[in-house]
């Protein structure tokens, strides 16, 4: 099954449907080894069309699928996710200005794409990056077992395309 065929299947995943909002996508997938097996993981996160732009909002939940991708390893609920007490003063704070909806999706975009763009560079970009999750993916199932060069390069490629698409608001940039 091709990795682009298979995100729309995890995104029908029975706890997906009935935790998260219709409007969320699952993004861009993420290859990695957790505890010797192999993992594939998003952050799901809501997109929305506005003159000429996407609008790609802060992700709400991490979702973590342990090959053969039918097994949810993790599903974190990352609006309630804070890593000490000031952080979550200032949030707090910050949020309490903001005008949320029915699901807590802060209402303002972490940022906007041309959607022009994304329908020329960006397509190809996703494209390359799907097409490097099939060969992976590939060597799992041939093989049973995936090099760590294998997802490492991937996640070369998966930190490249965030940046060259402007998602590192959305993914972050690699560093973390």
């Amino acid at each position: 099954m091709k990795s682009s065929d298979l995100v729309k299947n995890l995104a029908m995943h029975p706890v997906l449907a009935s935790e998260m909002s219709m409007r969320m996508q699952m993004g861009l997938p993420y290859l990695e080894r957790r505890n010797g097996k192999l993992c594939m993981s998003f952050k799901p996160h809501r997109e929305e069309f506005e003159q000429g732009n996407i609008a790609y909002y802060k992700p709400q939940y991490e979702v973590v699928f342990i090959y053969p991708f039918n097994h949810i390893a993790k599903f974190e609920v990352l609006a309630y996710v804070s890593e000490d007490a000031s952080v979550r003063e200032q949030n707090d704070e910050m949020n309490s200005s903001k005008i949320e909806d029915g699901k807590g999706q802060a209402s303002q975009p972490v940022c906007r794409i041309e959607a022009e763009y994304m329908l020329q560079s960006g397509k190809r970009l996703l494209s390359e990056l799907f097409d490097a999750c099939d060969r992976v993916l590939d060597f799992q199932e041939k093989d049973g077992k995936v090099s760590n060069v294998s997802i490492t390069k991937y996640q070369k490629l998966y930190w490249d395309t965030v940046e060259k698409l402007g998602l590192a608001a959305v993914y972050g940039d690699g560093t973390e």
